[in-house]
């Protein structure tokens, strides 16, 4: 029973060996999903910064160029001066050679103006443009800086001054600042510069100054009139990237300042822009991550229940197999109690004729073959006819039973009777007796079956009458031994 019940619990075993593999396989699917998702993500923002952050510090480089072409122009004015020479020729043929500058002014250590290349600019520098000219607001120009934005361009915002100011110091006689230049750029052919750059549907160009307000913005189609104001850049020297934020909408920005001209440049894309294309891949990849999560689920569910239906057929067959063997057990049964009864004699319970002469063949061999004596006594019960009829049937009955017993707890090893029929007793004698030990033998048994019974009321005498053969003296074979 144990075997059988092996091949169920097997499957089980291995049903849950499936669920098991299958949820790994899921999990495996789904923890690579997310790795390779975070990978890919930071990757691209990764990418899309240092390609803002080059471009930042290209563009950043180009404005650091025009305030070195701004120092130069100082220079040459500073030089004209020197010389006595016609500034105002000089300045102007400046001007007419340079698309980017278009206004100058000169202003003197107090700031006045002492000369304009165009009327209506500034005739006085703010206090803290002069200020920090002169070093008195903590840092020292001696580069051309880009200033900070007056009140009015805060007033305009966000309508850009398209004039970007860019303050140089004048060297004096002695060598020391003392005049400054203001060389008023034009912001619409500074922006037409970076025209074929590609940045994006979101993507823009800010320009900030020292206190981080911005200046110019600008995108690949030209300057932006308007938009959200973003935080701030870093106040810092070097390049960063950095999260900024409009309304609702996040950006990536990438900033390079040069804080010795008083500048920072910020490139600026959303990020629902630079995931886009992640974000679609992912999607692409989510579907194919439920689909193959789908049909591993499809797979194990499938499995489990093929399984189960084979558990249950073997289930059944084991049912049917225990059936089977409880009606052969069963069937065997009645064989051996059919056998016995075929065999017995039904009153006594010895052995009948037919199998007594059976056995008695079988003993007689073996007797002959180990060389030993066999004896078979024929056994008569005296006045068995007389108590039969004067007391009954059921007492002759009970004396026949008695008799068969009083035999039966003599006998030894190897030993057999039978009850013929009627009175009539027959017993087989094997072992290693000799001759001597068969007669002592036949004379206990004699004693025993002489001595009375009492059978329910009655008290029933009677004795036995035993003939005796032995073989091989008084013959070599069952029917030359007297058995008929």
């Amino acid at each position: 029973m144990t075997s059988q019940s092996n091949p169920p619990a097997s499957i089980g075993l291995v049903q849950r060996a499936i669920v098991v593999l299958g949820g790994l396989i899921v999990l495996f699917l789904w923890v690579m999903f997310y790795y390779h998702n975070e990978q890919i993500h930071e990757e691209r923002l990764t990418a899309e910064a240092a390609e803002h952050l080059n471009l930042a510090i290209i563009i950043a480089e180009n404005l650091r160029q025009m305030a070195d072409r701004a120092k130069a122009a100082g220079s040459i004015y500073s030089s004209e001066r020197q010389q006595g020479g016609d500034v105002a020729e000089r300045v102007s043929r400046l001007l007419a050679g340079d698309p980017v500058f278009n206004r100058l002014s000169v202003f003197d250590e107090r700031g006045q103006q002492l000369f304009a290349s165009h009327d209506g600019g500034l005739e006085r520098l703010p206090p803290a443009w002069l200020e920090r000219l002169q070093g008195t607001a903590g840092t020292t120009v001696d580069e051309p800086v880009i200033p900070l934005a007056l009140n009015a361009d805060r007033e305009r915002w966000p309508f850009p001054n398209w004039r970007l100011p860019l303050l140089v110091p004048l060297a004096g006689s002695d060598g020391q600042s003392g005049q400054a230049m203001l060389v008023e750029m034009d912001i619409g052919y500074l922006v037409s510069l970076y025209h074929a750059i590609d940045l994006g549907q979101t993507g823009f160009i800010q320009l900030l100054d020292a206190s981080g307000r911005e200046r110019m913005r600008a995108d690949s189609s030209g300057v932006i009139l308007g938009g959200e104001a973003l935080a701030p850049a870093p106040a810092h020297g070097g390049g960063a990237v950095y999260t900024s934020r409009a309304g609702s909408k996040l950006y990536q920005s990438a900033c390079h300042s040069m804080p010795q001209h008083g500048f920072t440049v910020v490139i600026s894309k959303q990020y629902g822009e630079i995931l886009q294309s992640f974000r679609a891949g992912r999607a692409r990849q989510l579907l194919f991550n439920g689909i193959m999560t789908l049909a591993v689920l499809v797979g194990v569910f499938w499995m489990v229940r093929m399984l189960r239906g084979q558990q249950a057929a073997l289930h059944t067959l084991q049912q049917s197999q225990e059936e089977n063997q409880r009606l052969i057990a069963r069937l065997e049964s009645e064989h051996e109690r059919s056998s016995r009864a075929a065999s017995t004699d039904h009153l006594s319970g010895l052995f009948n004729r037919r199998q007594f002469i059976e056995v008695a063949s079988q003993k007689l061999v073996e007797q002959r073959s180990r060389r030993r004596l066999l004896a078979v006594l024929f056994i008569d019960l005296d006045r068995f006819k007389s108590i039969n009829d004067t007391l009954g049937h059921r007492i002759g009955d009970l004396l026949l039973q008695a008799v068969a017993g009083r035999i039966t707890r003599l006998l030894e090893p190897g030993d057999e009777a039978a009850r013929f029929g009627g009175d009539e007793f027959v017993v087989l004698l094997a072992g290693s007796r000799t001759e001597q030990q068969i007669i002592a033998w036949v004379d206990q048994l004699t004693q025993r079956l002489s001595a009375p019974y009492q059978l329910e009321d009655s008290e029933v005498n009677t004795s036995p009458s035993i003939g005796i053969s032995i073989c091989p003296r008084d013959g070599g074979d069952v029917d030359s031994l007297g058995v008929p």
